[in-house]
């Protein structure tokens, strides 16, 4: 396999910067505000834009490490995962890095109370959620992450209730909430590549 071409890419003052001819641009990492830079056919100094909106993990980011370090130390109730530069893009001035939240919460628990007639499982709140039936309830999704394990701790409280799951796809037939008081029952829930939420019965009426 052949060597690699390695292309070296300037360091200095934005004015040092030739203006190319129409239709291109020079790059070079502006010794001012050390950010990737190029300059325009009519002389007009850019950075090198990183992306826009949410990231894909690989994406190529650019701005001041010092600044990126500073905004994930500023929070540290969850974990950072990707980056969403909202700069203006200026030739002076370094974007400014805002972070997004990945709803990695790892093994914590909630628990959610009562039921009521509609409840929402926040799962960027926990892995695990606890709720406790008062009445017939039909159950939403919310905040899930393709590729993890949800699970969620039914409790049947004074029993005879009822329970349906939204835009959920069971294995098998959607199940029945156990009728007997003061027992739990226990669901699984997955959210594919694609989107589709899959639920499973861990187990039915358990001694809790």
């Amino acid at each position: 396999m052949a060597s690699p071409t390695l292309i070296g890419i300037l360091q200095c003052a934005a004015a040092d910067v030739p203006t190319p001819a129409s239709g291109k641009v020079n790059i070079f990492l502006d010794s001012s505000s050390s950010l990737l830079s190029y300059k325009d056919s009519v002389g007009t100094v850019h950075l090198v834009p990183g992306p826009t909106g949410s990231v894909a993990l690989g994406d190529t980011l650019y701005g001041s490490a010092a600044n990126v370090i500073a905004r994930l130390a500023g929070n540290t109730t969850a974990t950072k995962k990707f980056l969403n530069q909202t700069g203006n893009g200026s030739a002076s001035a370094a974007p400014s890095w805002a972070p997004i939240v990945e709803n990695d919460v790892g093994a914590s628990t909630s628990d959610a109370g009562n039921t009521s007639t509609a409840i929402t499982l926040d799962w960027s709140t926990a892995r695990t959620i606890k709720v406790t039936a008062t009445g017939n309830a039909t159950v939403t999704h919310s905040n899930m992450v393709a590729g993890i394990v949800y699970t969620l701790e039914y409790h049947t409280g004074a029993g005879s209730f009822t329970a349906s799951f939204s835009s959920t796809n069971w294995a098998g037939s959607a199940p029945t909430l156990t009728t007997t008081a003061s027992k739990l029952d226990v669901f699984t829930f997955y959210k594919t590549i694609g989107g589709t939420i899959l639920g499973a019965v861990y187990g039915q009426s358990f001694t809790p």
